[in-house]
């Protein structure tokens, strides 16, 4: 045992690279420490520094963070990166601060763990190591009530804050250790959600669906802020489609609404009904001629192409010409929230492109002026498309 009056040993600073580097090699020895407790660690420890502000950073930019440094570009997804904060301030290896309203909580590393000597109980010459925020107030194990409590620092000589003026005690023997009042990595709360699924449930008030809207919530297990900012987000978008005065507007279900993370998002804002598009033959009232022989083959020329994007979908119009000089637009839906549609419209766009030639698209325009033939084989048969030279051929 060393001497009572020996020189204690240096200790880094809190915030410095050193106290960073200690502690993080001292958390692998910590036997409950996983891969996702090392990574968001040592992401708290990289990106924390309270001395030039706030170092805030959302669960989102932490885990897009984590992915840019894996080399394999898989890094944590958001949900056990908040696990992993609940953890490690449970383990004691973080502090956290709550944030007000939507404001986030912070996450302080425990300083103190590498920060502080340890305490010297002299009556039974045992030692007792444990984290002193205050220096004047901490934990102290009483060896013979076998037991652990808060003791106030009695000694006059090492007081370090001058009294109370309206009581007149030293404001060391009024605290409970506390974490540092400093910035650090701003994420969701690591406490528990408080309204949990129901609260969720009732705020985004679209009652279908509840069994796979449960499954989902609990899959992603939010904690406190990170739920309430679900909750806050799901009144937003069941406002916003009310206010569309429009009970034939679209919504997602919950449990779609959490998978694609749409919390996250601004909710729409208005519905336009797409026009439906009339057929040729509802457009001029000229019937078929009835009787007519399959397969038909129709000649066009490209005159044209515009791009049209819409709620999220986005469609490729072609103007073409036929041989008779009539004009009309070929439509192919190339993304869409439907994903038979969006194949189906890939689909014939890819089999337009191989008749004209083009096996490379960077622009619409190099359509311009290609000839297409185009077949229907029968009645309820897909549009196909042949090299112009088979419409020579077939005549």
């Amino acid at each position: 045992m060393s001497e009572p009056n020996a020189p204690s040993p240096r200790l880094p600073k809190p915030e410095s690279l050193e106290a960073k580097f200690k502690l993080a090699i001292a958390l692998p020895y910590d036997q409950r420490a996983k891969r996702k407790h090392l990574l968001v660690f040592g992401f708290v420890l990289d990106w924390f520094h309270s001395t030039y502000g706030n170092a805030l950073a959302s669960v989102r930019h932490v885990a897009e963070k984590l992915k840019e440094r894996d080399p394999t570009g898989k890094g944590l997804g958001r949900t056990s990166i908040n696990d992993a904060l609940a953890d490690l301030v449970t383990w004691g290896w973080l502090h956290q601060e709550d944030g007000a309203g939507r404001n986030a909580n912070r996450y302080v590393p425990a300083w103190e763990k590498v920060c502080v000597h340890p305490v010297v109980d002299t009556t039974d010459g045992e030692t007792c190591v444990h984290p002193v925020v205050d220096a004047g107030v901490h934990p102290v194990v009483d060896t013979k009530l076998d037991s652990v409590h808060p003791v106030a620092d009695k000694d006059p000589s090492t007081r370090t804050r001058p009294r109370d003026r309206v009581t007149g005690t030293d404001g060391q023997d009024c605290a409970a250790p506390t974490a540092p009042l400093s910035a650090g990595l701003s994420a969701a709360d690591a406490g528990p959600a408080q309204g949990g699924f129901e609260e969720l449930w009732l705020a985004y008030d679209f009652k279908k669906k509840k069994k796979e809207a449960r499954a989902a919530y609990a899959k992603l297990a939010p904690m406190g802020a990170l739920h309430a900012s679900m909750v806050e987000a799901a009144r937003a978008w069941q406002a916003s489609w009310a206010a569309q005065n429009n009970p034939g507007a679209p919504r997602f279900h919950l449990h779609k609404w959490l998978e694609r993370e749409e919390y996250e998002c601004t909710p729409p804002s208005a519905y336009k009904l797409k026009e439906r598009r009339l057929s040729e033959r509802q457009a001029t009232g000229k019937p078929h001629e009835k009787g007519a022989p399959y397969p038909r083959r129709e000649l066009f020329t490209i005159t044209g192409s515009n791009i049209l994007k819409e709620d999220g979908e986005t469609d490729l119009s072609i103007d073409v010409v036929d041989e008779t000089g009539n004009a009309k637009d070929i439509v192919f839906n190339l993304e869409c929230n439907s994903e038979d549609a969006q194949y189906r419209g890939q689909r014939q766009f890819a089999k337009l492109c191989g008749a004209v030639g083009i096996h490379t698209l960077e622009d619409s325009s190099q359509l311009h002026g290609l000839q297409f033939v185009r077949v229907l084989r029968g009645k309820f048969e897909e549009y196909e498309y042949e090299p112009a030279r088979a419409r020579r051929e077939a005549a």
